[in-house]
């Protein structure tokens, strides 16, 4: 097997500009139509800070609006449980994102506010109900964690081939919540 050199950023542009695309046509058919994206950081990490700018200047760049909701390092989760609320309930809202790690001086369970994220707005697949349905293999309905889904994509663009890895051993290292058990779990139902 000949090696291959695959160019990651060229990729990802096109898939950038696959989401723009799909954006523009529905807002073609839908007059009016937008999406928002609120991400909440909580307090001053810069590499959280580096992680978000990246993440609004993306979504910008496809057509996606965004809000961003910044806490201090004296937030406690009453504080933060209220802004989630506050977005799970907001109608212009589509998807939320609470960047991790918390720089916090308080203890925060970050599983309960996780769990407090509306499913449908999980932006990072990460309350329970996504990861299990990501576990059951309910992948229609199941939001997926973004890097996850990203190796698959890359592999999928690469070669040109969306099944490329159905019935083939993928090796996974690492168990982490955010990359690890979830690409284990979702190269299992390919």
């Amino acid at each position: 097997m000949v090696a291959k050199l695959i160019n990651g950023t060229a990729i990802a542009q096109e898939v950038l500009d696959e989401v723009a695309a799909r954006l523009k046509e529905t807002r073609a058919k839908i007059p009016g139509f937008s999406v928002t994206l609120a991400v909440v950081q909580v307090g001053n990490r810069s590499d959280s800070t580096v992680y978000i700018s990246k993440k609004l200047e993306k979504a910008k760049q496809v057509g996606v609006q965004s809000e961003l909701s910044k806490l201090g390092t004296d937030c406690d989760e009453f504080e933060l449980e209220s802004v989630i609320e506050r977005l799970n309930n907001d109608p212009h809202i589509d998807g939320i994102i609470v960047q991790l790690p918390l720089d916090t001086v308080n203890k925060i369970d970050v599983e309960k506010i996780l769990d407090k994220i509306r499913p449908e707005k999980d932006v990072d697949g990460l309350t329970r109900m996504n990861v299990g349905k990501l576990a059951r293999g309910e992948l229609d309905s199941a939001i997926v964690p973004c890097t996850p889904f990203g190796c698959l994509r890359l592999v999928q663009k690469a070669t040109g081939d969306d099944n490329f890895v159905q019935g083939k051993r993928v090796v996974v290292l690492g168990r982490s919540k955010i990359v690890g058990a979830p690409a284990a779990a979702l190269f299992t139902w390919f």
